[in-house]
């Protein structure tokens, strides 16, 4: 059974067992596994572990399941709630890589101080997190029991939201970017880079195949009272 021993090979990776041999052993299975049959694996996860237990080898599965996740990744429905939602998160994608832009080109000038605002202003995409928590998992919980794994994305947002609370606390008192500072932002980046990532290939694609037209209108209407994120606000 496929989900049977990709489950056994997640274990391993689990355990710090994975090798490059094993991948290859597996390959094939990996490569035909959808962003559903990725949730039915979660679930066997969390029989076994809390959410944040996964965290510090999720990227490592995500980086395992990545490609063929990409290869069946569908576009979303034009000016659907997920478009929108999709849109939120490539206007985020723009403010991290000008952050990162500036970065680069002046990290050993770079004030503290002036990137504070820059940070300061990606708390403006909390919303988004929001209407992900509190709208959209809640309709696919739902629909099926087995999306009880979105917990460990919901972990994850929290955990990404943490990230920026404490570069906010440190950038403040700081009169330079030292080598803790530095890390806690590169945590950061890889923090919130990796959750769009996942929305994208996982949470989405799943939406895409849950929701009618008619669920989505719903969930756009729930979501209009919530702030918008760099783009312009949903119709009330």
């Amino acid at each position: 059974d496929k989900l049977e021993a990709l489950y056994d090979y997640i274990l391993k990776i689990r355990n710090n067992e994975g090798s490059i041999e094993l991948f290859h052993t597996h390959e094939a299975q990996v490569k035909a596994l959808s962003a559903d049959e990725l949730f039915d694996l979660f679930n066997r996860l969390l029989e076994i572990e809390a959410p944040k237990d996964i965290l510090p080898y999720l990227d490592k599965l995500m980086h395992i399941f990545s490609t063929g996740l990409l290869d069946k990744q569908r576009d979303l429905p034009k000016d659907s709630i997920l478009d929108y939602l999709h849109r939120e998160n490539e206007a985020m994608k723009l403010k991290l890589n000008a952050i990162q832009t500036l970065m680069h080109a002046q990290l050993k000038d770079i004030h503290p101080q002036v990137l504070f605002p820059l940070f300061q202003e990606l708390e403006h995409f909390t919303p988004h997190y929001l209407k992900i928590q509190n709208v959209l998992f809640p309709h696919l919980e739902r629909i099926n029991p087995k999306f009880t794994g979105l917990k460990i994305m919901w972990s994850l947002q929290d955990q990404t939201k943490a990230s920026l609370k404490q570069i906010l606390k440190s950038l403040p008192n700081a009169n330079y970017l030292d080598e803790t500072l530095i890390i806690e932002i590169g945590n950061y980046f890889f923090a919130a880079f990796g959750l769009i990532q996942k929305e994208e290939m996982i949470l989405f694609q799943v939406a895409l195949d849950s929701f009618s037209e008619k669920d989505l209108k719903l969930i756009q209407a729930q979501m209009a009272d919530f702030e918008p994120c760099f783009i312009e606000a949903l119709p009330k």
